[in-house]
This record gives structure tokens, C-alpha cells and sequence, in this order.
């Protein structure tokens, strides 16, 4: 009986032995404020670099692509396509977004790890589409982004407003909305950089497909250039779009940046490098609670 008990004692203790001496094997996650989020593989990933576009010269104008509202389905193909064309693209996030789906939260993930790719606030709740209330109460706004600046752990201050085009970089501002003012106001204080759009490719609110294609919406970029049109910075281009836009075929969305990328006066840049953007963190503040809620597939 003896034996047999030292034999066990001396099973197990191999057992754990081995247990707290084997090599852990690397987990590609991340941790954000208590989320593990596990990225997807993704073979041969590459740095971000500007070496395959135009020569910068006194002539050069500068694109921003930026998509709203995701993540959403559509996101997938924008994400495939920085890798594709390495090309550097902003994207928009909605915090609440991110927790209605694992699709949802897969999409968010793959952002985040994409090189190629800058993420950006664009508040928790998107107002609950009731703007004019969600403006109102200017602190209950900088606490719906702070609570994506937090559940999500956004590493930048740049911020897009739901619903409204406004400007707040650095001191100067272009809002022509009333009911938003005191808002941009806490958000600059607190640290935020508001960021607007100069030109938006619509889209159907219905089908959620584009309202034209790719040449045609190049067209337009390239006489709002041309024209007296104000541009919140002279050369630089902000173009909005929405993740939806390109969930059922990329094709048009591929077309518009060869277009880009064939004009040797246009280079497409991230949000990063837009002139006098005052980056950093916003001012730091309790992270909130996580929500539970129901997740939907």
C-alpha cells in the first residue's frame, strides 16, 4: 500500500513538474482594461511605408481616407484592402458597435492589429441617432467618448462627431452647429482633436451601396481640389465614408484608390500626419463600468 502511494506522489509530482517548466506557448492577444481580445493570423504582415508613393513635391495634395461607423459588415473588406494596396486608412469606431456580435468584435480586432490601419473614436452610443439630445448635455458627450476611449483602448485623441461635420484642431474650429458648441468645447479641453470631413462619397441609406462609382466620386475629389471649395486645411482632403458601403463588392473601393495612387499630385495619408494635429492622449478619467448585454449574431 505504502509502494503504491509513493508511486502516485511520485506521478503526480512529474506531472507538475512539467506543468510550471514546458514552454508557454506565445498567445497573439491582447489585453484592453480586463478584455482579452485574441487576434486573427495574418501571414506575412508587413509595416506601413510610403516608399510606393508619389515623390512629395511643393504640388503635392494630400487624401485622408476615412470610414464611419463601424465596425459593421464591410469593415472585412476595408481591412483586406489596406493590406492589399498598403495602403494607410482611418477608421471610425463606434464602442458600441463593437459588442453586438462576435463578427463585430472580430472586425474591431483585426483593425486593431492591421498596420495599415489607424483607429479613431467616433463615441459609444452614436447619440442614439437623437443628435439634438445627445448635444444638449455636453458632459454626458465627453462621457460617451471617454467610454470608448476606454472599454476599447484607443491609442489616440482624434475624434469624429455622430451626425455632425465639425472641426476642432488645435484652437481652430469650423462648427456651424449651435447645439454642438459647448460639447466641442469640453471635448478640446479634455484633450480630444475634433476631426470633420471636406468631401463625403454617399451612399444609398437603404441598399447602403455608393451613389456612384469610383470615377465618378474621383471626379468630384479632383474638382473640389480645383475649385474655390473650402478645404478646412489648403491640400488636404478628408474624405468620409461608411463601412456598410462595401460589404456585398470592394470592386468600386479598389478602383478609387488605383485612381488616387495613378494621379502623381496625390499621396493618401493617414489622419496622423494632418497639419498642426495636436496628438496625444485625452485627459485621463475613470474607465467606466462594461455593460453586459445580449450578444447578437
Amino acid at each position: 500500500m505504502l509502494k503504491f502511494l509513493f508511486a502516485i506522489i511520485l506521478f503526480l509530482s512529474i506531472v507538475m513538474l512539467n506543468l510550471f517548466t514546458a514552454p508557454k506557448k506565445q498567445e497573439n492577444t491582447a489585453l484592453y482594461y480586463g478584455k482579452k481580445f485574441e487576434f486573427s493570423d495574418i501571414e506575412n504582415k508587413t509595416q506601413p511605408t510610403l516608399s510606393s508613393q508619389p515623390k512629395v513635391t511643393n504640388h503635392t495634395k494630400y487624401i485622408y481616407l476615412s470610414f464611419d461607423d463601424g465596425p459593421l459588415n464591410g469593415s472585412q473588406n476595408i481591412n483586406a484592402i489596406a493590406y492589399k494596396y498598403r495602403v494607410p486608412l482611418n477608421v471610425m469606431i463606434v464602442g458600441e458597435h463593437v459588442f453586438m456580435s462576435k463578427n463585430q468584435k472580430r472586425y474591431f480586432q483585426d483593425y486593431i492589429q492591421n498596420p495599415f490601419i489607424e483607429v479613431g473614436n467616433h463615441s459609444y452610443s452614436h447619440a442614439n441617432n437623437q443628435y439634438y439630445s445627445f448635444y444638449s448635455k455636453p458632459k454626458e458627450v465627453l462621457s460617451d467618448f471617454n467610454k470608448s476611449t476606454h472599454l476599447l483602448a484607443l491609442q489616440n485623441n482624434f475624434i469624429r462627431l455622430p451626425g455632425r461635420n465639425v472641426w476642432a484642431i488645435n484652437n481652430k474650429t469650423d462648427n456651424q452647429y449651435t447645439e454642438t458648441t459647448e460639447a466641442v468645447k469640453l471635448l478640446s479641453q479634455n484633450g480630444y482633436q475634433v476631426i470633420g470631413w471636406d468631401i463625403e462619397w454617399r451612399y444609398n441609406r437603404k441598399t447602403k451601396d455608393p451613389t456612384c462609382n469610383a470615377q465618378e466620386f474621383f471626379s468630384q475629389l479632383k474638382n473640389h481640389f480645383e475649385s474655390d471649395k473650402k478645404l478646412f486645411t489648403p491640400n488636404n482632403m478628408v474624405v468620409l465614408l461608411h463601412d456598410p458601403m462595401f460589404r456585398k463588392d470592394s470592386t468600386e473601393l479598389e478602383n478609387f484608390i488605383k485612381l488616387i495612387q495613378a494621379h502623381k499630385e496625390y499621396v493618401i495619408v493617414p489622419l496622423s500626419r494632418y497639419p498642426k494635429l495636436d496628438l496625444g492622449y485625452a485627459k485621463n478619467t475613470p474607465p467606466p463600468k462594461e455593460e453586459k448585454r445580449a450578444s447578437r449574431s
